[in-house]
């Protein structure tokens, strides 16, 4: 299982539990829709943070004078990554919650920390490259969630 199943496996769940239930709670299947929805709007203004990843900011690098993997985003990416990872989180709590299941630990739903993982120091390239792994994975699940809200579109 990806880290990107891992994390869509609750909201999987929650449209499972929603699917089943009865005329009487459409009302609580749109919230969840309305919720799975925003966090698909969330993901896409993520992808255009990362889209700007060689536009805005030179990428750190050996050449930099100092590579330091903490800090390789820049400071404006980074927060406005961290801002999103918040307001993606809030709405994935509240989408699992609707059908009574825990939002699991993990919150690098705009995979801040897993694209740091994806550099090497001996790279100067890898940032653009941690960067387009991002974004590849952003879109599949984006493309999953999609499905998600479909089935209850359906439901």
């Amino acid at each position: 299982m990806t880290g990107a199943d891992t994390w869509l496996a609750p909201l999987s769940g929650a449209a499972d539990t929603a699917q089943g239930w009865l005329a009487d709670r459409d009302a609580q299947r749109q919230s969840l829709v309305a919720d799975l929805a925003a966090i698909q709007e969330a993901l896409v203004e993520a992808i255009q943070v990362w889209q700007q990843y060689e536009d805005t900011e030179q990428p750190l690098g050996r050449g930099s004078g100092g590579w330091d993997p903490q800090d390789w985003p820049g400071a404006r990416r980074k927060q406005a990554l961290s801002a999103l990872n918040a307001r993606i989180h809030h709405l994935y709590k509240d989408a699992v919650g609707t059908v009574g299941l825990t939002s699991p630990t993990t919150d690098d739903h705009v995979l801040l920390e897993a694209a740091r993982q994806c550099l090497d120091p001996a790279n100067e390239d890898s940032g653009a490259e941690a960067a387009r792994a991002a974004i590849r994975r952003l879109n599949d699940e984006n493309a999953k969630l999609s499905l998600l809200c479909q089935g209850l579109a359906g439901a």
